[in-house]
């Protein structure tokens, strides 16, 4: 939480990482396609997208600016 948190954001975040996070506030992620693409849901049905799941050479590594919107859209929750 502390490294997701961070100011600037870490650039050595990995997927798994972010995904515990997110699961602190309640949010899962869902790819109803099936593939990478796909957005973080609550239980009251907030959405924060669009999430990429990286893959390819970055396969676990979460881009900046992808940190920056999710901290942005918690923070317009009122969760941060």
């Amino acid at each position: 939480m502390d490294r997701f948190l961070k100011d600037p954001p870490p650039k050595d975040l990995t997927w798994a990482e972010l995904c515990r996070v997110m699961s602190t506030f309640g949010f899962d992620w869902q790819a109803p396609g099936g593939g990478s693409h796909g957005y973080f849901i609550d239980n009251l049905k907030r959405m924060i997208k669009p999430a990429v799941k990286p893959h390819g050479k970055a396969q676990n590594g979460v881009k900046v600016y992808q940190i920056e919107l999710y901290k942005k859209q918690l923070k317009m929750y009122g969760l941060i």
